[in-house]
């Protein structure tokens, strides 16, 4: 019995080894073939056979990963953050080409085509009156400060934002008095544009060391999807969504050393 344990071992070990390495980052990597690096986690995602790694430089992806495939109990497919680096997920993107409004106040409008939640009346879950606000999915965010979020355009205030869904415009004020039609400015803004950020529908895919952060998604729902048997993650962060940080939905799911924090509903 020993001996068929060993050779079992071995043969995994060998087997494991025939799988590649893929890389995903924001630069070109000079040490790496340009045909095993790719510039967005979803490119790779789309190759990535069992067995397979891939390996995640540092940066901030501002994309919705679906992982489609399946690895096996003894060659899953691996997303990994690469050595000393510190990557990234989110459901952001940056918002520019704000208009001054005329009403005495520092606001902004900007477009805004985004609706989390079409199929409540009041654009919010559940849609009754008590979560017509925090039942709402919108997250705005100035240099990584949240800004409140109002039912009324006439509340909007220094460090709040108001979404009119019928004219499709976003409305904000600073923290601050800062001109965000100023050339050069110092101020950041961006709007959580994603309600998702990861679904993985393959079985035995494992991620580690990457942090998810900034989903516009809506109450009981995760940002980050575990829907494959045996999927883990492992020195994961889930922080800062609107709802939940992630959901975990089939046999066998492992959660190792991940942090939950900061989400507006809860963790997982």
């Amino acid at each position: 019995m020993k001996l068929m344990r060993f050779s079992w071992l071995i043969v995994s070990i060998v087997s494991a080894a025939h799988g590649s390495t893929w890389h995903v980052s924001m630069q070109s990597l000079p040490a790496v073939p340009a045909n095993e690096q790719f510039r967005t986690i979803q490119e790779a995602a789309k190759v990535a056979e069992a067995g397979d790694t891939v390996l995640i430089h540092s940066g901030v992806y501002r994309e919705r990963v679906v992982i489609e495939k399946s690895g096996t109990p003894q060659q899953p497919i691996r997303f990994e953050a690469a050595p000393a680096s510190d990557v990234v997920i989110t459901g952001l993107d940056p918002l520019t080409d704000w208009h001054k409004e005329n009403d005495g106040q520092n606001v902004y409008s900007i477009a805004w085509s985004y609706r989390f939640i079409p199929s409540s009346k009041t654009d919010a879950y559940p849609a009754n009156e008590y979560h017509r606000l925090i039942g709402r999915a919108e997250q705005v965010v100035e240099n990584d400060r949240a800004l409140r979020q109002t039912l009324q355009r006439n509340d909007v205030s220094a460090g709040s934002f108001y979404v009119d869904l019928t004219a499709k415009r976003l409305y904000v004020s600073p923290f601050g008095r800062e001109d965000l039609t100023a050339p050069n400015g110092n101020i950041q803004m961006e709007g959580a544009t994603r309600s998702v950020l990861w679904r993985c529908k393959g079985a035995y895919v494992t991620l580690r060391g990457i942090r998810f952060r900034y989903a516009a998604n809506p109450a009981q729902e995760g940002a980050v999807l575990f829907q494959g048997s045996a999927d883990s993650a492992d020195d994961c962060v889930f922080e800062r969504m609107n709802s939940s940080g992630a959901a975990f939905g089939a046999p066998d799911q492992v959660a190792r050393n991940c942090t939950f924090q900061d989400n507006g509903q809860l963790g997982f």
